[in-house]
């Protein structure tokens, strides 16, 4: 579970409630990446972990369009404005981002993972031990070996 942490960090987004728990550049709320990744921006004078999507909310729960295309270029303003606001003030959540929907999809999770998987590795040198004509706890447990031995 520890080794796929970074991953399903990567498929977590936040599901925008009343803003003031996400931070508008750093957080993963309204793209696959934060603002500070889309923007490319490196180290700011001013700390922009402080600033949070709800200062860019209006009081009738409308995107402050003004404020958004001051920060924003207007390709980036487009994306945050189909972004939903609730009408009720509700919590800001986490939800899963990789599919349209809010909801853990088992499929679309494996695409992923095999997007990420990097393919300009060398094949396993011990692929050979599966095509071996033996039982198969007698592969398992010569691949557990050579996995041991051999790759530390």
């Amino acid at each position: 579970m520890l080794r796929t942490r970074e991953f399903v960090e990567q498929g977590m987004r936040w599901k925008i409630g009343n803003g003031h728990t996400i931070s508008f550049w750093l957080d993963n709320w309204c793209h696959e990446s934060p603002m500070v990744e889309l923007l490319a921006l490196g180290p700011s004078a001013h700390d922009i972990s402080q600033v949070k999507v709800s200062e860019f909310i209006t009081s009738t729960n409308l995107w402050d369009t003004d404020k958004l295309s001051q920060v924003l270029p207007q390709n980036l303003v487009s994306l945050v404005l189909v972004v939903l606001i609730p009408l009720t003030n509700m919590e800001d959540s986490l939800c899963w981002g990789f599919k349209g929907s809010e909801d853990f999809i088992t499929k679309s999770t494996t695409w992923r993972a095999h997007d990420n998987i990097i393919h300009d590795q060398d094949s396993w040198k011990f692929n050979w031990i599966w095509k071996l004509d033996v039982m198969s706890k007698i592969k398992i447990f010569l691949w557990q070996l050579c996995r041991t031995f051999f790759e530390g």
